[in-house]
C-alpha cells in the first residue's frame, strides 16, 4: 500500500469534520488572576502564593507564566474550608 499526503489530508479533513466543537468536549469557565481570587477569598496576593507553596490552597493553572485560578476549583476549595462547629466543641441540640 503506498502512503500518499494527498490521501493522508483527505482523511484527517474527514476526521476534524465528524469531531465535536471544542466548547463542546471542554467546559469553558471564568479564569481569575491571583489579584481577582485573593479578593474572591478576602486573603492577601501573599497568602495565596504561600498556598500554592504550601500545597494548601485552591487548585490553578499555570499557563504562560502566569497563574490563573478557575472557577470551580475556588468554589470546590471553600466547600472544603466549610466548617459546621469548631474542633472540640459540642453539637447543637
Amino acid at each position: 500500500m503506498e502512503f500518499s499526503l494527498s490521501t493522508c489530508g483527505i482523511c484527517y479533513a474527514a476526521s476534524l469534520k465528524n469531531r465535536a466543537p471544542l466548547g463542546a468536549i471542554v467546559q469553558l469557565e471564568e479564569l481569575y488572576t491571583t489579584v481577582e481570587a485573593a479578593a474572591l477569598l478576602r486573603a492577601s496576593v501573599q497568602t495565596l502564593a504561600r498556598w500554592r507553596g504550601d500545597g494548601t490552597g485552591p487548585a490553578y493553572v499555570k499557563r504562560a507564566g502566569r497563574i490563573l485560578y478557575r472557577e470551580s476549583d475556588i468554589a470546590q476549595y471553600l466547600a472544603k474550608a466549610t466548617r459546621t462547629k469548631t474542633r472540640g466543641a459540642a453539637e447543637a441540640p
